[in-house]
């Protein structure tokens, strides 16, 4: 479970997502953004 989230946080430090311009563009980022942070959240918590 540590194993996991350390290769999660290096990966997101190494390659910071970019934003897209204000707008309808960056509301999908969010959401997506938020999306693959729960998943990974919850995918962590069922194999841990």
């Amino acid at each position: 479970m540590r194993k996991i989230r350390a290769k999660v946080r290096k990966n997101k430090k190494s390659v910071p997502p970019k934003p897209p311009e204000a707008g309808k563009g960056f509301w999908l980022w969010l959401l997506q953004e938020a999306l693959h942070t729960a998943l990974a959240v919850a995918a962590c918590h069922w194999l841990g």
